[in-house]
């Protein structure tokens, strides 16, 4: 069993959509996944790190498998470092998402050691013109990806 600890932005279940998925177009990655999906950001996609944190620990103290986060920010936090450095001390693997900085570096926590980035591929396979450059561990499609949405469709 695979318990996932899933940060998106609002309304973007897409991942989670990915993994779990039961359908005829998508087929689930991960059988039967427990997916645990906490809404860090406001309505508008934006959030303190101080909510990230407490995730990340509310991750920790209840066994997580994994944590993906599909947001970053531009800039080092300390706490976010620390929770993301206690979270992989205790054997949690961490993904993150590098960001969509048309080129410039790569969002943090995604940027940490301990955090396995995540880019996107167009259609023909190629680094996509928003993704970050930098430290990126694997790439995979991420335009025009079908998940599932809330309302049972894709």
């Amino acid at each position: 069993m695979l318990l996932v600890f899933s940060f998106s932005t609002p309304g973007n279940g897409a991942v989670a959509g990915i993994i779990a998925a039961k359908g005829e177009v998508i087929k689930d990655v991960v059988n039967k996944p427990i997916i645990y999906d906490v809404k860090v950001l406001n309505k508008k996609g934006e959030g303190k790190i101080e909510s990230v944190v407490d995730g990340i620990n509310w991750s920790i103290k209840n066994n997580v498998d994994v944590i993906n986060i599909s947001f970053g920010f531009s800039s080092d936090r300390e706490g976010l470092k620390k929770a993301i450095n206690k979270a992989y001390d205790n054997g949690i693997i961490i993904i993150a998402a590098s960001g969509n900085t048309m080129g410039l570096s790569v969002d943090h926590p995604a940027n940490y050691e301990n955090v396995l980035s995540k880019s996107l591929l167009n259609e023909d396979l190629q680094i996509d013109t928003y993704a970050a450059t930098g430290k990126i561990d694997y790439s995979a499609p991420g335009v025009d990806v079908y998940s599932t949405d809330q309302d049972g469709g894709y």
